[in-house]
């Protein structure tokens, strides 16, 4: 009798426990449906694409201008000690960054080891252990969908009201603008006009041999290094390349080597690392459980 008493209360217990895991996928469903289908009302109303490249002219990574910018991103003949480039803080496969907490630009122990592990030589300019750029590196993935300001100051910014969706157009400021009212208009957007900066930090790219040099007078010297006349790089293929990149094949030195399209280029590359597919995405365009029901409610 006990043996019997005790099955019927272990399956009476089986049966509420079933029933109430029944309940509650139930309401669990329930709610999942009502959360989804206002969020989808609310998608409707703000007409949410989910996906921020739309309507924007993104690069393609293969095109020959962004594959020079690539070149020219890579490349430490942009530094002033030929020790950094673009690449040494900003690696796309370290998210765009370099997986520090603060960057060592110039002067680094193995100026080809890039992310942890990269340390200041106890030889360089003001050592004092630690790293040499006083903030972290941010990636440069999706900086093409910045339109209106760039870095946490917003010291490159567009002038209010008349940025585009594409952060186009010259009336922007710059650290080399007179005044925050007054454009600088040596960049065709935000991001060319951010690649300008790095080549005249001296702990990121300029180096510490350069001081007697502004913004301007460096990158006009990194210029004069890459069209052949300062004589510093033993293989200098340069022309070729810009010839490639800008599609003229019979351009000179002195025509296609220049500030304008140094920094172009390399914006181009910048603006082509554009990677929007996320499960927010496949949510608006349709797939109900590309999101958690959590996340639902959070947003």
């Amino acid at each position: 009798m006990r043996s019997k008493s005790l099955l019927l209360v272990l399956s009476t217990s089986l049966l509420l426990s079933a029933c109430s895991d029944s309940d509650n996928q139930d309401e669990t469903a329930l709610e999942q449906e009502v959360v989804t289908k206002e969020l989808r009302g609310e998608i409707r109303l703000a007409s949410l694409s989910g996906d921020p490249s739309l309507n924007r002219s993104v690069p393609e990574a293969s095109s020959p201008l962004a594959v020079l910018g690539m070149q020219l991103f890579y490349s430490q003949a942009l530094s002033g000690d030929m020790d950094t480039a673009c690449v040494s803080c900003h690696h796309p496969k370290l998210g765009g960054g370099d997986n520090l907490a603060l960057s060592i630009g110039v002067e680094a122990v193995d100026s080809l080891l890039l992310g942890p592990g990269r340390e200041h030589s106890s030889t360089g300019h003001d050592y004092d252990g630690g790293p040499t750029v006083p903030r972290n590196a941010p990636t440069t993935f999706n900086i093409a969908l910045w339109d209106r300001a760039i870095f946490h100051d917003g010291r490159l910014e567009s002038i209010e009201g008349t940025e585009n969706m594409n952060g186009e157009g010259t009336n922007m400021v710059s650290p080399d603008s007179p005044d925050r009212a007054t454009p600088d208009e040596s960049a065709a957007n935000l991001t060319v006009m951010q690649a300008m900066f790095p080549v005249t930090s001296s702990e990121e790219m300029k180096g510490h041999h350069f001081q007697e040099y502004d913004n301007q007078e460096i990158r006009q010297y990194l210029v004069e290094r890459l069209r052949g006349e300062t004589g510093e790089l033993v293989t200098n293929e340069w022309l070729a390349a810009f010839q490639l990149g800008l599609q003229d094949p019979d351009g000179t030195a002195e025509s296609l080597i220049t500030q304008t399209n140094i920094f172009t280029a390399i914006g181009e590359f910048e603006r082509s690392q554009v990677f929007v597919n996320s499960p927010w995405k496949s949510f608006v365009q349709g797939d109900d459980d590309a999101i958690s029901l959590n996340s639902k409610k959070e947003l």
